[in-house]
């Protein structure tokens, strides 16, 4: 199964974080970009990433304003978590901040048990990015997603 197929299911199945590690963003971010604009994308649904340089960017607008420009790692989880619409939100490198801050991993660990709960109007899914240089980037892109303890891997 190919990874973009995968995640849809586990954005289906109402997964509120889930770690990417990819070692080509680029491609990742388009077929993300691409799936965002087609039919089988969630309805009212935005496409927003965040990252230490760009800040908020949104890839594809959400039916619930979203009117943040820029955060911290501190506070991006706090901004997106306080979003009453429907997003999802991207965070690019964030594995730098969780495995290096203490507060900032209790804080995700928090919001991933937090957000499943909720309704499905005010539900935002994260997915968080790990870019990985790698001499065999050009083989092809290969994923790995963990998904609240579970991973999947794919390549294709």
């Amino acid at each position: 199964m190919a990874w973009l197929d995968e995640l849809k299911l586990n954005v289906d199945a109402r997964v509120a974080v889930i770690h990417l590690a990819t070692i080509d963003e680029e491609e990742a971010m388009r077929a993300l970009s691409g799936w965002s604009q087609s039919g089988e994308w969630p309805e009212g649904m935005g496409l927003i990433t965040w990252d230490i340089g760009d800040q908020f960017r949104h890839l594809r607008e959400p039916a619930a304003t979203f009117s943040k420009l820029a955060a911290t790692p501190e506070t991006v989880l706090d901004i997106s978590d306080d979003y009453k619409g429907s997003a999802t939100f991207v965070l690019k490198d964030f594995h730098h901040f969780w495995e290096h801050n203490r507060k900032v991993s209790r804080m995700l660990r928090n919001l991933a048990s937090r957000l499943p709960f909720r309704s499905a109007p005010s539900l935002s899914m994260r997915f968080i990015f790990r870019f990985m240089p790698s001499p065999i980037a050009n083989t092809g892109l290969l994923c790995r997603q963990r998904v609240i303890g579970h991973q999947i891997s794919a390549q294709g």
